[in-house]
């Protein structure tokens, strides 16, 4: 299914990046020839040829971060229910703050709960939205300063790429987790 990026933090992107792939990416183009004649005496030649090169992350564009870690992103989940228990403190496998995740079948709404619409988490001054994926609900937070830039994906099948962040202070009503919140660092249209 094609996806679109809509919705990036490009600071934050970076930071991901640099911690699944690191600072630097090699791009390399491989090209390859193969010529063969066959009639009672095989002939054949190949060659080939490699150019290659390394770009720091920072420089790339948006679009080829988000897709360089949406491949390479440890944990990937249709739904919450996939990765509830995981997100529910005391369990073997718990998830920690810190974490990325991308979350695929996922609907974004406005957080209409008195007192949680700005909060701030890990020193920084944030927006907290609802992110509906099956049976439950998971808090979304996102830069106060880039709220608006989400509406265009309100409401919206969208897959969702971001890093935990411990946020107690936001409970939703069918919560996946009481404790954690997803930081959004990029969004794609489904």
């Amino acid at each position: 299914m094609s996806t679109y990026l809509a919705y990036f933090e490009r600071k934050l992107l970076a930071q991901i990046t640099t911690g699944i792939l690191g600072s630097e990416i090699s791009i390399a183009l491989t090209e390859a020839t193969n010529v063969g004649l066959n009639f009672k005496i095989i002939l054949g030649s190949t060659s080939s040829s490699q150019h290659s090169s390394t770009v720091n992350v920072d420089k790339l564009l948006p679009e080829q971060i988000a897709d360089a870690v949406k491949d390479a992103c440890p944990l990937t989940a249709n739904s919450l229910e996939e990765i509830r228990s995981k997100l529910l403190p005391g369990q073997e496998e718990h998830l920690k703050p810190g974490t990325p995740i991308i979350l695929k079948k996922v609907k974004i709404y406005k957080n209409r709960i008195p007192g949680q619409q700005y909060i701030r988490v890990a020193d920084e001054e944030c927006a907290s939205v609802i992110m509906e994926s099956g049976q439950f609900n998971l808090c979304g937070i996102v830069s106060r300063t880039k709220i608006e830039d989400l509406e265009p994906v309100l409401g919206e099948p969208v897959e969702v790429l971001g890093v935990l962040r411990f946020a107690p202070m936001l409970k939703t009503k069918a919560s996946a987790s009481d404790s954690l919140g997803l930081r959004i660092a990029a969004i794609w249209l489904r």
